[in-house]
C-alpha cells in the first residue's frame, strides 16, 4: 500500500523507533501539576451550558495562572 507521497508504509515503519516510557510518571510530564491547579482552583466544580462558555473560561483560567506564574 502506497500513501499520498508515494512512499510505502513499511518504508516508514523501518525509520521510526521507540523507547521506553514507564507506565505512570507525572514527574516526566509537566502539564499535570497545572490541569490540577487549574481544576482545583481556577474552574472547581463548575458547569458550563455551551461548549463556548467552557472554552472562554478555561482561556481565562490559564490567563490567571500564567499570569500568577509570571508574578513569582
Amino acid at each position: 500500500m502506497r500513501l499520498a507521497s508515494g512512499r510505502t508504509w513499511a518504508g516508514v515503519l523501518r525509520r521510526c523507533t521507540g523507547c521506553y516510557a514507564p507506565p505512570y510518571s507525572p514527574e516526566l510530564n509537566d502539564i499535570k501539576s497545572v490541569f490540577g491547579v487549574l481544576k482545583g482552583h481556577e474552574l472547581p466544580e463548575r458547569s458550563y451550558s455551551t461548549l463556548d462558555e467552557l472554552l472562554a473560561a478555561v482561556r481565562r483560567a490559564l490567563r490567571r495562572y500564567h499570569l500568577r506564574v509570571r508574578r513569582r
